[in-house]
């Protein structure tokens, strides 16, 4: 049986320790020492998991310098194309799950997964005042996979809450004579409601809109503008055929979400999911690129409502 004490255990972690400090002081990541110690942690903790010794980390550290910007498609087979290792991608993979408060700028602009892995791959990049990252001129934001699926699905938002889109919804359509749809959110069990929104309600109002297809466009042109401030010019997109299409919505509400969420200020949207497809969104024509994954209109919660996408 082994005796080592934890003095012993602290002599042996103190080379990893001031080795990825250095890296963090290198990178400038972490604005003081008391947070870098945080982030040391947690990369100490996959050092260990891994059992990576010393010359590795000083290794990939190394390579870490001539490492490219990420291009679209597979990270993972990016990294291990650049390292030649699979320990090298092993601990990028855990790296990337990483979210330590030593990173973060604010109480309310906490680290999201990818944030610490990228800045550790390009350590030319910093921290910008508004997005996530700056990395030669180009201020990113990082989403990771927040989706249901696993299919590496992030959520894009609105700014009005769940129970205001409902209460807007009852008003524009309750007098029509199109009907709504039942709900399963407990506030509203006894209330027709209209969630247009939801893939699963299309065919219901394919046959609701075609009972007064012009009013139909008129109420749709009134809900765009009173839930989202979106202003069409030609409403008949919405009926290709004369056929009301859900998927014509989407793109709409879609390009209006991307639109909102670009204004924290940054330059390009790096949607990372799970890493297998990385999407760099730089334009509103880049969004052809993306996917339905599910929605997230809570008519019974104080929420903004928005779509997962992939």
């Amino acid at each position: 049986m082994y005796n080592i004490s934890w003095s012993d255990v602290q002599k042996f972690k103190k080379p990893f320790i001031n080795e990825i400090i250095g890296w963090l002081r290198e990178s400038n990541i972490g604005k003081s020492s008391k947070k870098r110690l945080d982030i040391t942690q947690c990369i100490l903790n996959i050092v260990e998991q891994l059992e990576l010794s010393i010359n590795k980390i000083k290794q990939f550290r190394n390579l870490c310098n001539t490492f490219p910007k990420f291009k679209e498609g597979n990270i993972w087979k990016q990294i291990e194309n650049h390292f030649k290792d699979n320990d090298f991608c092993s601990f990028c993979k855990k790296l990337s799950n990483c979210r330590p408060k030593g990173i973060d700028t604010s109480p309310n602009a906490a680290c999201g997964k990818y944030e610490l892995m990228y800045r550790l791959l390009r350590p030319k990049s910093c921290q910008p005042n508004k997005g996530d990252i700056l990395d030669e001129s180009e201020n990113i934001e990082i989403k990771g996979e927040t989706g249901k699926s696993g299919g590496g699905g992030i959520r894009l938002s609105s700014t009005i809450l769940g129970k205001n889109y409902c209460e807007n919804n009852i008003q524009i359509f309750n007098n029509s004579p199109f009907k709504g749809n039942n709900s399963l959110a407990k506030c509203w069990l006894e209330t027709n409601v209209w969630e247009i929104e939801k893939p699963k309600w299309e065919n219901h109002y394919k046959t609701e809109f075609s009972k007064n297809i012009n009013l139909a466009k008129n109420l749709l042109s009134k809900y765009l503008y009173v839930n989202f401030k979106i202003k069409i010019d030609d409403i008949e997109i919405l009926f290709p055929n004369q056929i009301w299409s859900w998927k014509v919505l989407f793109n709409i509400l879609l390009e209006n979400f991307y639109i909102t969420d670009k204004k924290k200020g940054y330059d390009s949207l790096y949607i990372f999911g799970n890493g297998t497809n990385l999407k760099i969104i730089k334009t509103i024509k880049d969004l052809d690129k993306l996917n339905y994954e599910a929605d997230y209109f809570r008519i019974g919660q104080n929420a903004p409502v928005g779509y997962y996408i992939n």
